[in-house]
């Protein structure tokens, strides 16, 4: 794929840089709304890559124990648009990356207010530049939605049909096969999908996802997620758009790529071997090279127009070799700074595309079974005692104890409230049971 497109937009920027002995590094904001430590591990992935990196980020993200951090702004989800207005004028970024669902969000929203004047315009170019075609945005924002514009253009995916009611579910449920799942347009990370094995499932998690969780539900999961996703969602009190999709049996499989003006630059494949319970995240992968995947992808950047960061999620069946797309998300994920030991990542590719520099290749090999890589903090979070964190490579910065233990902390902060609702249910249920014997 040809990057002279993202260096020569980059170069627009960077050569207004007074001369010296050396060209100023590239400049890269990372906007995040969480406190989720994988914005701080590439951080330190870009920075490792050879970038400047700037963050606004909220005021105890563990990336604030990099030095290397170029600058920090706090950021306040109210003055949101006021606060990039500042530090794109101040700074001039060659990109901003978002690394949440909810900054990818902001800056949607930071792109349709910009309006004239040269704050405006330079606002308005960088997100373009950093995101791709503002027309898409709004697709982007509808998962439901992109996965059908896939499906019409040709790339697998598990019949999806929009629920109106839940009388219109009844109906569709009659004759249906189970297990089938139910999705709400909105979350992630497995937080908006039900797997349902009955008709009751179905119309409970229907009643569950289609409309406005509560405020003590908000609030709930904004202790447990340590994010502030769940109480935005609450405050905006918006129905979500749910959708019935058939069940696509498989191993869950990530392609991360970057990508500029609807082409693919580089990319790299991922498997999960070990997730999060209730469909969650990935907490140890390893690294596949999957054609059809590879080809799906590069069609959904063209259909959508990306730029930046983006990573796909399909469900691979290793036996049939299908391959079923199941949604995007525009943004950095953990897959962008992963890599065996000796392996470039996304980060190297980036900065190769932002300077010109030697073009990326992406690893093509034959890797073994054991070729395991451990998802810092994922995997410890899921299982302190696991043996992947023995056996597997570990992604970890151990050259990085202070962000090492930085990310523990906040991993722990995190599912301290799910830990607690775990201890007192079982409690509960060994109260049950002593009162049954």
């Amino acid at each position: 794929m040809d990057d002279g497109a993202l260096h020569g937009s980059m170069a627009a920027v960077t050569a207004a840089e007074p001369a010296g002995p050396q060209r100023a590094a590239p400049r890269i904001l990372l906007l995040t709304t969480e406190r989720w430590p994988m914005a701080a591990l590439l951080a330190h992935a870009l920075m490792d890559a050879g970038f400047a990196v700037w963050a606004l980020c909220p005021k105890d993200h563990p990336m604030r124990v990099l030095d290397e951090l170029a600058g920090a702004p706090v950021y306040d989800h109210l003055r949101r648009h006021a606060q990039l207005r500042r530090v794109v004028t101040r700074l001039a970024p060659d990109l901003v990356i978002p690394c949440d669902d909810l900054a990818v969000a902001v800056l949607h929203e930071h792109h349709a207010l910009c309006h004239g004047g040269a704050r405006g315009v330079a606002c308005g170019a960088l997100i373009e530049r950093s995101l791709g075609d503002p027309d898409q945005y709004g697709l982007l924002r509808r998962k439901s939605a992109f996965i059908r514009l896939a499906a019409e253009h040709g790339v697998r995916t598990p019949a999806t049909v929009v629920i109106e009611s839940a009388a219109d579910l009844s109906r569709r449920l009659v004759d249906a096969t189970f297990p089938l799942v139910v999705k709400a347009d909105g979350w992630s990370g497995g937080r908006g999908t039900r797997i349902v094995r009955s008709a009751d499932e179905a119309l409970a998690a229907h009643a569950s996802l289609s409309r406005p969780i509560s405020w003590i539900s908000a609030i709930k999961d904004s202790l447990r997620e340590g994010a502030s996703l769940p109480l935005v969602q609450r405050a905006r009190a918006v129905c979500p758009t749910v959708t019935l999709q058939a069940f696509a049996a498989g191993a869950p499989v990530n392609r991360a790529v970057v990508c500029h003006g609807g082409a693919v630059i580089a990319g790299r494949t991922f498997e999960a071997v070990q997730t999060m319970p209730n469909n969650g995240n990935a907490t140890v992968v390893r690294p596949r090279h999957i054609p059809q995947i590879d080809a799906a992808v590069e069609r959904c950047v063209a259909l959508l127009g990306l730029s930046g960061l983006a990573g796909f999620d399909f469900m691979y069946n290793e036996a049939t070799g299908a391959a079923y797309l199941l949604e995007v998300n525009p943004r950095a994920t953990s897959a962008c700074y992963t890599a065996l030991q000796g392996e470039p990542d996304l980060a190297d590719a980036l900065f190769a595309a932002a300077t010109g520099s030697a073009a990326f290749n992406e690893p093509i090999g034959n890797w073994p079974d054991t070729a395991l890589i451990a998802l810092f903090p994922q995997e410890t979070e899921r299982d302190p005692q696991s043996p992947y964190l023995q056996n597997a490579h570990q992604q970890a910065p151990l050259d990085r104890p202070d962000l090492v233990r930085a990310c523990l902390a906040q991993a722990i902060r995190q599912t301290t409230y799910a830990r607690i609702v775990a201890a007192v249910r079982a409690t509960r249920s060994a109260a049950v049971a002593l009162a049954r014997c």
